[in-house]
């Protein structure tokens, strides 16, 4: 199906702040389009007619429906973008629901082969590789080769001592770095020879690069996605054995300032971040409070957080001007429990989706029981970033993620003797002490 070759385009395309290269980029309708946004028409304009039968909504689907339709009436209702021209919180809810979850149902079904995840991975690891190499060259300041050169004005974004990349930020690039290696370590399960020489010294590089963010939430992600794989039994647990070895090896020689046994690492450090984070959290839950059932309304919260501040908090000391910096709290304060609820609910089920494709698969189908384990990963990154940042910011973020998680889904759905979960079926947790991640070959009745 055509539409698959687009969407490794449309994430590259994600990766560049247009207005810093050239306007040329863009189509000016009164605001401006980039392209990922017309890419993204397109793609969906393609799934549409390609696709003859239109499946039935799942329980996951149908939660992100909910959400979605629920965030857009609140972000109307309340009008937090009533008084200005840039549209910023409608902006973040099609980042955070609109784009990932169309993907995701594009993703699951729209019937991947074995050959088409393969294709897929190879433009993933593109992707990384021109991160991880427009990454070194930043660092060491090779200035001349250094492409989009925005990259280099110091005017630009925040964070200018840290590795930031296309996004002109450490957070979003760290993001995109741990998502595209878990993505491509799939591929050390079948490439061979020069081609997985080459593989690894990407996924070196991409741990190096990582290191550079000098973000901790990016250092704990990735060392989560580095767990994660040496426990499970997918062949993963390789090629991510390496990459500790290789990180444990460094810390002890203290080949980083920052990582280092004979000196004060970044956890020890910058701890007004963490003072921040938790007068952050604070607020949000006093506000929260107030308005328990459905929240302020999307966008609220972030866009009149001086005003919640000075209502709320009697501490001058830690101000909140660089915004809100948490997920979690923001969707609770501005969506309330009804809200957070649909949204928890559905990380909840892709979760327990990717649980059970890994315990139900045989061990001799590899891709496809790695795959869960990658989205599993990238679930659990996105938890520990949502506590540390507002991710309805990033873009390239939650599509490589639930990209993932629909290519996984869409084959385990494919397989006839494999459970399947529909609306109104009964929710039940697979994950039990000590079993979550056995593998099992036996196929479960939902």
């Amino acid at each position: 199906m055509a539409f698959k070759s687009l969407i490794p385009l449309w994430l590259f395309s994600q990766l560049f702040w247009y207005q810093y290269m050239t306007p040329d980029l863009s189509i000016n309708v009164g605001l401006r389009i980039p392209p990922d946004r017309l890419l993204f028409v397109l793609l969906s304009a393609m799934f549409v007619t390609s696709v003859r039968n239109r499946p039935r909504l799942d329980l996951i689907e149908g939660c992100m429906v909910l959400f979605t339709v629920m965030s857009t009436v609140s972000l109307i209702v309340t009008g937090a973008d009533a008084d200005g021209i840039r549209l910023r919180w409608l902006t973040t809810l099609f980042q955070l629901t609109y784009f990932p979850f169309s993907i995701y149902y594009v993703a699951k079904h729209g019937q991947y082969t074995i050959d088409e995840v393969k294709t897929l991975l190879k433009w993933l690891l593109a992707i990384q590789t021109y991160l991880v190499v427009s990454g070194v060259l930043e660092h060491y300041r090779i200035d001349a080769l250094v492409w989009p050169k925005y990259i280099l004005d110091e005017n630009i974004g925040d964070q200018w001592e840290r590795l930031r990349g296309p996004f002109m930020n450490s957070s979003f690039l760290g993001a995109a770095l741990v998502m595209t290696f878990a993505a491509s370590s799939v591929m050390a399960l079948y490439v061979r020879g020069i081609r997985s020489w080459l593989l690894h010294c990407i996924l070196l590089l991409t741990g190096i690069c990582v290191y550079f963010t000098y973000t901790r939430t990016v250092w704990l992600g990735f060392f989560a996605t580095l767990i994660i794989f040496v426990f499970t039994r997918t062949g993963l647990n390789r090629v991510s054995g390496r990459v500790l070895c290789a990180i444990l090896l460094a810390f002890l020689v203290g080949a980083g300032s920052k990582f280092s046994l004979s000196s004060s690492t970044l956890f020890g450090r910058r701890q007004n971040t963490v003072e921040y984070r938790i007068a952050n959290i604070s607020l949000a839950y006093k506000v929260f409070l107030a308005h328990p059932i459905l929240g302020l309304g999307y966008g609220r919260f972030g866009k009149e957080l001086r005003m919640y501040e000075e209502a709320f908090t009697d501490d001058p000391e830690t101000a909140l001007t660089s915004g809100n910096e948490n997920t979690v709290f923001g969707l609770l304060t501005e969506l309330g429990l009804v809200g957070f609820s649909l949204y928890a609910m559905i990380v909840f089920l892709a979760l327990r989706s990717c649980v059970r494709a890994y315990r139900n698969l045989p061990r001799s189908e590899t891709i496809e029981r790695a795959l869960p384990v990658v989205g599993g990963s990238m679930l659990t990154y996105f938890c520990l970033n949502s506590m540390t940042g507002d991710l309805r910011f990033h873009l390239f973020t939650h599509n490589i993620m639930f990209l993932i998680l629909g290519v996984s889904a869409g084959m385990t759905l494919q397989r006839s003797d494999l459970p399947r979960v529909k609306i109104g079926d009964e929710l039940q947790s697979d994950v039990e002490s000590g079993a979550a991640l056995a593998p099992d070959t036996e196929v479960r009745p939902t």
